[in-house]
């Protein structure tokens, strides 16, 4: 259980360092702003009298916040509960 848990979490550095590969050319860091302007990360996602419209402005919201989660979070957490597993085995 412990060495697959370890495993998971190796695997999500390692995408969470893809992703800021990514994300740290000058390309990147241009589609980065993109998404952050059409993604609603700087705006409402309300639409006066439209739920329907606010439901989906906040869906693609959710999408831009979780990649830059990814791309711009360090991995201190994770290499911390690494080292934390380990020592407990």
């Amino acid at each position: 259980m412990l060495p697959d848990l370890i495993s998971k979490l190796r695997d999500r550095r390692a995408l969470k360092n893809a992703y800021r590969r990514v994300f740290e050319t000058p390309d990147g860091r241009l589609v980065l702003r993109h998404l952050m302007l059409v993604g609603f990360v700087m705006k409402s996602t309300f639409v006066v009298r439209d739920p329907h419209e606010s439901s989906l402005n906040e869906g693609s919201r959710r999408i831009v916040l979780s990649i830059l989660r990814m791309a711009l979070r360090d991995d201190s957490d994770i290499d911390q509960a690494i080292e934390e597993i380990q020592q407990q085995e």
